[in-house]
């Protein structure tokens, strides 16, 4: 079996998971050298997951994530990194968000 436990292609090496509930919001981060250009993409499932932010916090590119629905859900970022010369690479990270209700003792008024 890959280390990417089959979600994610094998060329994706870094992968965190995430225990959630519903109505959560979770960070992703990659640090980037966004001075020297390139770019980062990410995918994820928007049944499960929305974007509620994304900023550049010193050198770190962080996406703030709300959950909305129970589920596994997953997001890949990819960034390409431009250096001087042409030179540069591609990273990918893989993020998995188990999402579940939240259970009727924890509700308000419960």
């Amino acid at each position: 079996m890959s280390s990417t436990n089959g979600l994610f292609p094998p060329d994706v090496r870094r992968i965190t998971t995430y225990q959630l509930l519903v109505g959560d919001k979770v960070d992703v981060s990659i640090i980037a050298q966004t001075d020297q250009g390139g770019s980062a993409k990410i995918t994820f499932d928007k049944a499960l997951v929305q974007l509620d932010d994304a900023r550049n916090e010193d050198g770190e590119i962080i996406w703030t994530f709300e959950c909305t629905a129970a589920g596994q859900a997953k997001a890949l970022i990819t960034l390409v990194m431009a250096q001087e010369g042409g030179a540069g690479g591609v990273l990918k990270a893989g993020h998995v968000f188990n999402i579940s209700a939240p259970s009727a003792q924890s509700a308000p008024g419960a």
